[in-house]
């Protein structure tokens, strides 16, 4: 937001008052645009939470990391395989066999 301001000798407080109006407007502007950004529903693997897998055969308690297609967690419950134990780290899991761990999800992500 652009202004400018002509300084006329007596008047010069009238302009200090409305330019600190103006700052002061701008700024709960920008504060509002702040807290809205910060409301937006996120996907969010770096939040420690319970997935449970779309298949069934798996619970995992996710660690955060991430990669693009992968994340890591712990093995909680489930069928084991020689993929994975239970109670067993792993860093491959695949993100599309679990539902979407959205920043407003609760604890446990169960599918729908």
């Amino acid at each position: 937001m652009g202004f400018s301001i002509i300084y006329k000798g007596e008047n010069r407080r009238g302009w200090e008052i409305h330019l600190f109006r103006l700052i002061i407007a701008n700024f709960k502007h920008l504060a509002s645009i702040y807290l809205y950004m910060s409301k937006i529903r996120q996907i969010d693997y770096s939040t420690p939470r319970t997935l449970y897998a779309y298949s069934g055969k798996s619970v995992v308690r996710m660690t955060g990391d991430e990669t693009r297609y992968q994340f890591s967690g712990k093995m909680m419950e489930g069928e084991e395989g020689e993929f994975a134990k239970i109670g067993e780290i792993r860093k491959d899991w695949q993100k599309s066999a679990f539902p979407l761990p959205w920043t407003d999800s609760p604890d446990v992500v169960r599918p729908d």
